[in-house]
């Protein structure tokens, strides 16, 4: 089922997502979980868990350019239920996210790894309400969403829903400029791997053929 924009702001305690590396690979994307009052708990590359606003948490901290990670949404997605389109939220998750970007005051960093300790595990562990409950290895967002499910429906499906940036309380507002450049660099970075690597088949293929001759 497609679900429109929500139109009203998600409660806090609900895992939020945005798209990374211009959004040309789906599963690649930056979640977070949202505190209220437009503030939502992040754990940053830099290993920092922060309460940021919304527009900060679409667009990305400013001097952000590492092609891998950089954030081009436009459109801020809601956890929520597959049938009903309900946003998905968790008491406990609101709670240690905002103990967590508290205890930053005290210069809490984390230990980030871009396939391990990652923005998909913050997450994870602050619905879980326990890090040390989770396990180790790759996290992507499909094994975060089995966590959201888990934890906050049932074991029932989940989906993302827009959330509209007009919403009192909750709005925000993409950089396009800033995406489209982002985008460009992306695709360039992209190309010119591909390229190279399809030089580098071409050169081991001619290589073959020499011997061969």
């Amino acid at each position: 089922m497609s679900w429109t924009e929500l139109q009203t702001a998600p409660p806090p305690g609900t895992p939020l997502k945005c798209a990374l590396a211009g959004g040309l690979v789906p599963a690649l994307v930056h979640t977070g979980v949202y505190l209220g009052r437009g503030r939502v708990a992040e754990l940053r590359g830099d290993g920092q868990v922060l309460a940021v606003t919304l527009s900060d948490f679409l667009n990305g901290p400013s001097g952000d350019w590492n092609p891998a990670v950089i954030r081009t949404g436009f459109r801020i997605h809601a956890a929520c239920d597959a049938e009903n389109g309900t946003p998905l939220a968790s008491d406990t998750a609101a709670a240690k996210a905002r103990e967590l970007t508290l205890a930053r005051r005290g210069h809490l960093c984390l230990e980030y790894d871009l396939l391990g300790w990652n923005c998909h595990r913050f997450t994870a562990g602050c619905l879980a309400g326990d890090f040390g409950s989770l396990d180790g290895g790759t996290w992507m967002l499909d094994r975060l969403e089995a966590i959201i499910s888990k934890c906050l429906n049932r074991g029932r499906p989940l989906c993302w829903r827009a959330v509209s940036p007009s919403i009192p309380g909750f709005r925000y507002a993409a950089t396009p400029g800033k995406h489209l450049q982002r985008a460009g660099l992306v695709a360039g970075v992209l190309g010119g791997l591909a390229a190279l690597g399809l030089g580098i088949r071409h050169g081991l293929d001619d290589a073959g053929n020499d011997r061969k001759g």
